[in-house]
């Protein structure tokens, strides 16, 4: 009966620490800079803020004239990233892109649509399955 109890107070204190966690919610940034840029000012973002945070989505579509380089010299993390464009994006820099979805219940992706050829020069890290 004292080991039932015992667990019961763990499994309580333990749903009552996950309920009182904050809950992660995806955020959405698309690139809003018809110039090459740096990653990590929020100016170069609508609705300027930073995608880089787990569960976070980037979006590289249309809005440049022509190959744009987008820097970004510590590392980013995204849950998802979707590139669109006639002209290519270039991502580069000195950090490591990260993706991970962590606890959204679907893999981090990483979509390609349109013309262009975009490059991704920089260190990768998959956390999660990447679609």
């Amino acid at each position: 009966m004292c080991k039932i109890l015992k667990n019961l107070v763990v499994l309580t204190a333990i749903l009552f620490i996950a309920a009182s966690l904050p809950a992660t919610a995806q955020t959405t940034n698309t690139w809003a800079f018809d110039a090459d840029g740096v990653w990590h000012n929020a100016a170069n973002w609508t609705p300027g803020s930073i995608p880089n945070l787990t569960n976070s989505s980037a979006i590289l579509w249309g809005g440049i004239t022509a190959n744009r380089t987008i820097r970004y010299d510590s590392n980013v993390k995204l849950g998802s990233l979707s590139i669109s464009n006639s002209a290519n994006y270039t991502l580069s820099g000195f950090g490591t892109l990260t993706f991970d979805n962590f606890g959204s219940g679907v893999g981090a992706t990483l979509d390609v649509f349109g013309s262009g050829a975009p490059e991704i020069t920089s260190l990768m890290n998959v956390l999660e399955n990447l679609t």
